[in-house]
């Protein structure tokens, strides 16, 4: 994940009234100090936490932009982590409240903040990457700065969780803002916006443009023809967005990205070695 520009005061509107807590709550916490209650489940608690939307917002918005995975094709090395992620629902729900509550704060789906945790850390508060990011959403140091969070916070589960919803939240509203979505509510996102999204999560924001995945796979930027050997970084950069994209959003329609699920592994499944999984093959 990437740092962003300033976040200042970006949690703060969390005081306004607007915020439901008829249901169970989960404590947030909010720049400049404080917690405030959000309501972090609904009358079906498998069912991801989602803003309200009406019929007449349920429109099919055309923007002629294509998928980046239009075919979600399991890896071996998926199926591994997944089946080890399944059979270990106090692993994978554990931090539930967390998610389900910075999720509806900045109404975003908490299955796919869920299936992002569960790609970039499979679960693991204390995972690190080589470039520096931290925890369970792997949100860069400078991310955390931008929050007026130390680095060393990105590894507390709220926190991580707090800085990552932020920065997605972020990367929503640049996306609203490129294609022109104006006042609809982000479950109104095509598929292919939200992969799109995905992907900016893993390769910031100029990953939301329509034509970024032809020019990486390009051999002329701006009529100048690359030299082989920077050709083969960008296509090679492409394909690993793609995976990563990809492994998100089979996260995402998978049973271990449900939320409150029983805690009944079965015995098929092989056991969790973290020092084996990680860094996870794409």
């Amino acid at each position: 994940m990437v740092g962003w520009g300033s976040l200042a005061g970006l949690l703060v509107s969390v005081a306004s009234g607007a915020i439901s807590t008829q249901g169970p709550t989960f404590l947030i916490k909010a720049i400049g100090g404080g917690r405030y209650p959000v309501e972090i489940s609904n009358q079906n608690r498998d069912v991801p936490v989602t803003p309200h939307v009406s019929k007449s917002q349920r429109i099919n918005v055309h923007l002629r932009l294509p998928p980046v995975v239009s075919v979600l094709k399991e890896s071996p090395a998926y199926r591994r982590t997944f089946h080890a992620l399944l059979a270990h629902p106090e692993i994978t729900d554990r931090y539930d409240d967390e998610i389900l509550a910075y999720s509806n704060l900045h109404h975003l789906d908490a299955r796919l903040v869920k299936a992002i945790v569960a790609a970039e850390s499979q679960f693991w508060p204390g995972a690190l990457s080589p470039k520096g990011a931290r925890g369970l959403m792997q949100v860069m140091p400078k991310t955390a700065r931008d929050l007026g969070m130390a680095p060393g916070q990105l590894y507390g589960a709220e926190d991580n969780v707090m800085a990552g919803t932020a920065y997605l939240d972020e990367l929503y509203r640049a996306a609203w803002r490129a294609y022109g979505l104006r006042d609809l509510p982000y479950e109104a996102a095509p598929y292919a916006l939200r992969q799109r999204i995905v992907a900016s999560y893993y390769a910031g924001p100029k990953a939301l443009k329509r034509n970024f995945f032809s020019e990486l796979a390009s051999r002329k930027v701006h009529g100048r023809r690359l030299s082989l050997r920077r050709w083969r970084y960008r296509r090679e950069m492409g394909r690993r967005i793609t995976a990563y994209v990809r492994k998100v959003m089979l996260f995402y329609h998978s049973p271990a990205t449900d939320f409150r699920r029983p805690a009944a592994p079965s015995r098929d499944y092989p056991s969790i070695a973290w020092a084996r999984m990680l860094p996870f093959p794409y």
